[in-house]
């Protein structure tokens, strides 16, 4: 039986990460860069390439013209920004605990 091509719709969020687990990868990278830039500054060199290689990969698919655009419109407006929140929580973290060591340190 041969398969007509307009009966046939590819979803892009099928394909892609939920939600739920972009949120849940952001927390936990958040946390561990947190406490890697609170606890063991050293430790960043193996944290900080591991969150950049994350935010470039969730970044590349949003920014892309037609992912990104089929992304936006099957998941829903809130997809987006709630994307880009978790994004700058990735790398907001460890300069947040940068920040709460040098104050720890010098009061």
């Amino acid at each position: 039986m041969p398969v007509d091509p307009f009966a046939v719709v590819a979803e892009v969020m099928d394909k892609e990460p939920s939600a739920a687990l972009i949120w849940f990868t952001a927390v936990l990278l958040a946390v561990g860069g947190f406490a890697a830039a609170r606890y063991r500054p050293k430790a960043l060199i193996l944290i900080v390439p591991i969150c950049l290689v994350a935010v470039l990969a969730v970044l590349a698919e949003l920014r892309d013209p037609f992912v990104g655009t089929a992304m936006s419109a099957e998941a829903g407006t809130p997809f987006v920004p709630g994307t880009y929140l978790a994004i700058l929580l990735v790398l907001l973290a460890p300069i947040i605990g940068l920040w709460a060591r040098h104050r720890e340190r010098s009061a």
